[in-house]
């Protein structure tokens, strides 16, 4: 559908992405994989192995500490979460990338027990009554506008 060095464009960036694993799901999208030949996606899965799996420490490191007080610790991991599970299933078979994954997946969970921030439970409210309007505050009926 694309000229090819249009192709080749979308699939320097998507492996890019891929790689930062800021977006990983060129790993696991089949209409993203289609724009991949079988040697590029072969590539692809080569450097995620030996760029990636390596520094997924320092990735990981690098989400929590654009963690912000307001927010809970675990929504700020959850899209790290998706992540990790991408690599999981795409390497799967692979002993080592799985080990690499799980031990940061577990690091991961501490960091969220160790930021849990307990929020402050808020005093009950009740609802006072509301007091009726003697008189409308224009002349005009909700049913004014309604055709007969």
């Amino acid at each position: 559908m694309l000229p090819e060095e249009s192709r080749k464009i979308f699939v320097q960036t998507v492996s890019a992405y891929a790689i930062s694993v800021e977006d990983v799901h060129a790993l696991d999208d089949e209409n993203i994989r289609s724009m991949f030949t079988d040697a590029e996606f072969d590539a692809l899965i080569a450097r995620v192995r030996a760029d990636l799996l390596p520094r997924l420490g320092s990735v990981r490191e690098k989400e929590q500490d654009g963690y912000r007080a307001d927010e809970p610790a675990d929504e700020h991991m959850e899209h790290m979460f998706e992540r990790f599970k991408t690599l999981k299933d795409k390497f799967g078979d692979d002993a080592e990338a799985v080990r690499i994954i799980d031990r940061e997946i577990d690091l991961a969970k501490d960091w969220i027990n160790d930021n849990d921030r307990v929020r402050p439970d808020r005093a009950s409210r009740s609802l006072g009554i509301a007091g009726t309007i003697d008189k409308p505050h224009g002349t005009r009926s909700i049913f004014d506008d309604v055709d007969v």
